[in-house]
């Protein structure tokens, strides 16, 4: 649900509008997996368009899976943290 007055969207509709990056044969699938998170918690308008353009350096995480078969939150987390230190976006915007 979004919050207009704060710019914000919850963390469920965050984790939804992700699914558009996935196979939409499992949709299903995922829908139940986000509802079973049970996540709380808001995200930005500046924080939605910071991770829109992380992932659009998806040939980067695509480096990073291939190299270990799979990575874990805190190796997401330190590309995530990399990113932001180098996107013009992001050190605008402080996100």
């Amino acid at each position: 649900m979004a919050n207009e007055e704060n710019e914000t969207i919850s963390l469920e509709d965050f984790a939804k509008s992700l699914m558009v990056c996935l196979p939409y044969n499992h949709a299903a699938t995922y829908l139940k997996r986000i509802h079973s998170l049970k996540l709380e918690g808001e995200v930005s308008f500046k924080q939605f368009i910071a991770f829109q353009r992380f992932i659009d350096d998806v040939d980067n995480i695509k480096e990073k899976v291939l190299a270990y078969r799979y990575i874990t939150i805190e190796q997401l987390k330190k590309l995530c943290e990399e990113f932001a230190s180098k996107d013009p976006y992001c050190q605008t915007e402080k996100v």
